[in-house]
């Protein structure tokens, strides 16, 4: 087989693998999706041998030795009459395993979609390439072995088509897959009390923090990984490498050699990359990102029976208004759920109205529902400072003290993330020596450069579908600019990209209204006119 093929193959047999391990994988314990899948192959070069009307010895020689099976010539004419035969019937079924890529490319709401986007095609395209190369084995090409693989492949194309605006709960061909699976992740999280670990030394696909695969820039350089080839560069000749079947197998040995370890979360990645996605803040992005690699260095040294690193859960979130805090610490919350260190992963945000009561010895019973609320997830408290200005008789300080409290009551499955001014919450933070000892992690979040203030406004008029001129661009980075450098305490960053959004919609449609609208582009469009002598919010020295 082709190097090149076979590359495929194998990379179908490893999104088998990660398929049968998450929430929406196998629910047939007697078979593995990988199983499932090497049958299926097994069939469809059956189906493409006998589509010619007489098996040529070159290809039961080719499925033999890469599916390592024993076939002569009597033993695949009963196999294919128990499992292929009669071909017309075949070519319009839809293979089992090819149902499970269809579950995790496409299951209801999209829980997997960004991970294993593409997957269907992909394996459409493989067959279609390793069904072109086993009909040329014989050195004959008959038009009714390409008919039936054009018949097979587009049968799996329509199916794609059609799940795509069907219900989830569908019947499939020869077998219904049950799809009880989708209801259970709807309703409840799987448990992921472990992060997926991966040997030193490995690749950088292979050693992404949770295992999703990202394609390698080079095939020849993946094949030479998969099939053992040389450091060189040299791959292996077709009699040196592995087998397909033995290839699956080894897949199978390695996955049941991790079972220390709960299966990586699908969505961990889809998370980081939202997060290095947001405008800006490249040094909170490496101030996460390095959380992540210690949570993800402390599950392998536990993988390695050595003792986990102490990882500081709570945090300090600095900065002014209108910087990210809120948006990091709610994605954090998600991470540090897909990694295991919480058990639930909810975001409960308060200020100091949802935690301080009028009375005395309510404050405490309304820090303990708010903390419960919490618990298994994150408690963001936005300018937690204003808990310590009050005065004597203030129950701020009671408040601070049940807090504290219900942090070492619960410090293995609460994170709380404080957040407000910079010089404020570090007032705050040393106004007790309870919070000293418990918040140890500050992640400072900077004002945004003029530049990424521009970003911003275009993505929140885009998310309107409004389209601001290049010469409007312009007009607004030279604002900008001049607002970034004249700022005072008062600047609010994106919150004042949002307040100047309003204002230049605004100027829009008084101008639009008076000119006369011609056409769905007058709707949309922000000329520079709208945005002259506008400026950010109220924090800027003019």
């Amino acid at each position: 087989m082709d190097n090149d093929t076979l590359i495929g193959l194998v990379d179908l047999i490893k999104t088998c693998s990660d398929i049968e391990q998450s929430p929406y994988g196998n629910d047939n314990p007697d078979k593995r999706v990988e199983e499932m899948f090497m049958t299926d192959l097994l069939n469809f070069f059956v189906m493409l041998s006998y589509s010619s009307g007489d098996v040529h010895k070159r290809e039961i020689k080719f499925i033999n030795k890469e599916l390592k099976y024993d076939f002569n010539k009597d033993t695949l004419k009963r196999y294919a009459e128990e499992n292929v035969l009669p071909l017309e019937k075949f070519v319009n079924e839809v293979p089992l395993s090819f149902q499970y890529f269809l579950k995790a490319e496409f299951v209801r709401g999209k829980t997997l979609y960004n991970i294993y986007r593409g997957s269907t095609r992909k394996y459409i395209k493989t067959l279609r390439e390793a069904g072109q190369e086993f009909i040329a084995v014989d050195g004959l090409v008959s038009q009714e072995e390409i008919d039936n693989l054009n018949a097979f492949c587009l049968t799996l194309e329509n199916e794609v088509r059609e799940y795509k605006d069907k219900d989830i709960y569908r019947s499939y061909g020869r077998k219904k897959v049950s799809m009880e699976k989708e209801e259970e992740a709807e309703e409840s999280k799987p448990d992921l009390s472990n992060v997926r670990v991966y040997e030193p030394g490995q690749d950088y696909e292979r050693m992404t923090v949770t295992g999703n695969r990202e394609m390698p820039t080079s095939r020849e350089n993946e094949g030479r990984d998969i099939l053992g080839g040389t450091t060189e560069g040299k791959l292996p000749s077709s009699e040196e490498r592995l087998s397909l079947a033995d290839i699956s197998e080894s897949i199978e040995s390695s996955n049941s050699a991790n079972d220390n370890y709960s299966p990586s979360s699908p969505r961990l990645d889809e998370l980081l990359k939202k997060l290095n996605d947001m405008i800006g803040l490249a040094s909170v992005k490496q101030d996460v990102q390095s959380l992540v690699n210690k949570l993800n260095v402390s599950n392998l040294r536990k993988a390695q029976g050595l003792p986990p690193l102490p990882i500081e859960m709570h945090m300090v979130f600095t900065g002014n208004p209108g910087t990210g805090k809120t948006t990091v610490a709610r994605l954090l919350a998600q991470i540090y759920y897909e990694m295991g260190i919480l058990s639930k992963g909810q975001f409960v945000e308060t200020d100091r109205s949802g935690l301080v009561a009028g009375y005395m010895g309510q404050t405490a019973s309304k820090v303990t529902d708010v903390v419960n609320s919490a618990l298994g997830g994150v408690l963001f408290i936005d300018e937690a400072y204003s808990l310590s200005n009050g005065n004597q008789e203030d129950f701020g300080k009671e408040a601070i003290d049940t807090l504290v409290k219900a942090m070492e009551d619960h410090r293995d499955d609460l994170i709380v993330i404080v957040a407000g001014y910079t010089n404020e919450m570090q007032d705050f933070i040393d106004a007790n020596p309870g919070l000293q000892s418990r918040f140890t992690t500050y992640i400072d979040f900077p004002d945004y450069e003029a530049f990424d203030l521009v970003s911003i406004l275009i993505d929140m008029c885009s998310s309107m579908q409004y389209i601001i001129e290049p010469s409007a661009v312009k007009e607004i980075f030279k604002t900008f600019d001049y607002d970034v450098m004249h700022k005072d305490a008062n600047f609010g960053n994106a919150r004042d990209v949002r307040n100047f959004r309003k204002k230049i919609i605004d100027r829009q449609i008084d101008r639009i209204t008076k000119e006369g609208i011609n056409s769905k582009l007058d709707l949309v469009t922000i000329k520079s006119e709208d945005v002259e002598g506008l400026h950010l919010g109220g924090g800027i020295k003019l």
